[in-house]
């Protein structure tokens, strides 16, 4: 039984196709449906303008999820104006 789509996407990584920039991190957008989650920020550079191109901009997430401190580094944009669902990942190594 199949009760929706999953669909993610690649906003950064180290290559990038036409139109996007790549930075040396990883940032995923994952819509499944009714959420959509931004699984890390990458380095934060690349973030916003491949957000806006690729997914319709930061402020379409639902969930944030990212590691290190909070807000995420190189990124305040990811959380500004809004409540952060998934916090940062704090353990210690």
């Amino acid at each position: 039984m199949m009760h929706g789509s999953l669909i993610m996407k690649i906003l950064v990584g180290n290559q990038a196709g036409e139109g996007l920039l790549a930075e040396h991190d990883l940032s995923l957008w994952i819509d499944a449906g009714t959420r959509r989650i931004l699984l890390e920020t990458g380095q934060g550079a690349a973030l916003v303008k491949n957000a806006r191109k690729l997914a319709g901009g930061l402020n379409q997430a639902d969930i944030l999820s990212f590691p290190g401190a909070f807000p995420p580094r190189g990124c305040p944009a990811a959380t500004q104006g809004r409540e952060t669902a998934c916090r940062a990942n704090t353990a210690a190594p």
